[in-house]
């Protein structure tokens, strides 16, 4: 009797980025081809209607390896928890591997996965997220902001290989970069409602079910990081509005290292109000400001990045204003 092959699904959701999906696609056929000995499925769903991104799907069927990829397409916009949720039904591997539509993989990437002591115990895996070479100065520099134990605490090894292979939580895992058992997802196993960290949410899950979850610093993609100012912010007003949405959901969920930046921020408009009514006699609640920003020093000298120092408040601020509408508009 011959023995059961490992199959993987491989499982794309994209919309309007057609460049960066082909580049995608392009590096797991090239990592597929290097992983003999198992099998694989890939299921890139176009999440509205999106011809360009078709026509690209369409044009890589027809080339070596192309047999390998389904195409699904819609032309109704869901939430990527609910587009995620969909493009499941059509997977039918072991293991469903996510990967965002601007990430890519090295050719070993699966041959990494393979080799992980974890993976028969767990039933998610995932590594970090790292800045593609060649990428642009305020990409550079927002990167290793995020990076930073001081700018995203728990969360800091989705951005920077840390520390060994290990057993994990919720917050070294995300979405762009995530192995889980099928057996584990249903067809609603990511919350529709949530605009962001659906992730988060699926991953609490499986802990309260005592599933285990495991971190592979080795285990990375490069992933496109936002090319502007204003577009960093919104994606990390967007992460704290996800994590916002989830507390609303959920309370047990959120840690203290999550709330933080909300009360600096609650802090901060009630020494704004009071000053200007109370004159010198609240100087001395300015004393926290001057602290914060010698830490924003200190840990931007640990990253050997000036910018980051002033990236820091960007990601402080944007994460509690966005956990803010989280938890009340949400």
């Amino acid at each position: 009797m011959t023995e059961a092959r490992l199959k993987i699904s491989v499982l794309i959701a994209t919309f309007n980025r057609a460049d960066l999906c082909e580049r995608s696609l392009r590096s797991v056929l090239n990592a597929v081809g290097q992983s003999p000995g198992v099998d694989f499925d890939i299921v890139v769903g176009v999440n509205g209607d999106d011809p360009q991104t078709q026509a690209m799907v369409r044009r890589l069927q027809a080339g070596p390896g192309g047999e390998l990829i389904q195409l699904k397409t819609g032309t109704r916009r869901l939430t990527p928890a609910a587009a995620r949720n969909g493009l499941l039904r059509f997977t039918s591997g072991e293991w469903i591997y996510f990967l965002d539509d601007d990430a890519f993989v090295e050719p070993d990437f699966f041959g990494k996965f393979l080799a992980n002591p974890l993976r028969e115990s767990c039933a998610a895996m995932g590594g970090p997220n790292l800045n593609p070479p060649g990428s642009d100065f305020f990409q550079n520099c927002s990167s290793q902001a995020l990076a930073s134990r001081f700018a995203t605490y728990f969360s800091s090894a989705r951005y920077v290989p840390r520390g060994e292979t290990r057993l994990c939580s919720e917050e070294s895992l995300i979405l762009c970069n995530l192995f889980v058992r099928r057996e584990v997802l249903t067809d609603d196993s990511f919350l529709e409602s949530l605009v962001c960290a659906e992730e988060n949410w699926l991953l609490q899950s499986l802990k309260r079910s005592r599933h285990r979850l495991a971190y592979d610093p080795a285990l990375f993609v490069w992933h496109e990081r936002r090319p502007t100012l204003p577009s960093f912010t919104r994606q990390v007003f967007k992460y704290g509005f996800g994590r916002g949405q989830i507390f609303r959901r959920r309370p047990s969920g959120l840690r203290p290292a999550h709330i933080l930046p909300l009360l600096c921020l609650t802090y901060t408009a009630a020494i704004a109000v009071h000053l200007p009514l109370n004159g010198m006699s609240t100087a001395a609640w300015l004393a926290p400001f001057p602290v914060y920003a010698g830490l924003c020093v200190v840990a931007a000298a640990a990253q050997r990045s000036v910018a980051s120092a002033f990236l820091f408040p960007v990601i402080h601020v944007s994460y509690g204003w966005g956990l803010f509408w989280g938890i009340f508009r949400g």
